[in-house]
């Protein structure tokens, strides 16, 4: 992730941390939280934006009566009810740190290029698709 910090940080890229839980961390979500923590640690190092969704999918789960298995279809891949759930909260999260009328970034204050529309991340380089151009970015060795 070091590497990650420093790739962004050369290109004037924002980078974003999203801890996305594991199923059987909704159970507990207060006693099982240990790898979310080690996330916000390295962001607050980095001075990274952070969002942990363990506690919006544990309060969404317990609010509908709901049970992990309504949320994951297995450990780690999330039900159409959780994605929906987890992608309200980063939209929303997100939202703020973008300035919608120059179309840049707000934490940190770089700006974004142009909207990207997918990543698609080969063995061995990044390819973002942005309108126009295209271009391809190395992963740092």
């Amino acid at each position: 992730m070091e590497k990650l910090v420093a790739f962004c940080r050369e290109r004037d890229l924002p980078l974003v941390l999203v801890a996305f839980p594991y199923r059987s961390q909704l159970a507990k979500p207060e006693a099982r939280s240990a790898p979310q923590q080690v996330l916000a640690d390295f962001a607050q190092r980095h001075a990274l934006s952070f969002l942990d969704l363990l506690p919006a999918l544990s309060r969404a789960m317990r609010r509908a009566g709901l049970v992990p298995a309504d949320l994951f279809l297995d450990h780690s891949h999330p039900t159409v009810r959780g994605s929906r759930i987890a992608a309200r909260h980063i939209a929303t999260f997100l939202s703020p740190l973008l300035d919608a009328e120059t179309g840049s970034a707000k934490v940190p204050a770089r700006p974004l290029r142009q909207a990207t529309r997918r990543v698609m991340l080969p063995a061995n380089d990044v390819v973002t698709s942005e309108a126009p151009p295209r271009r391809r970015l190395p992963i740092p060795e």
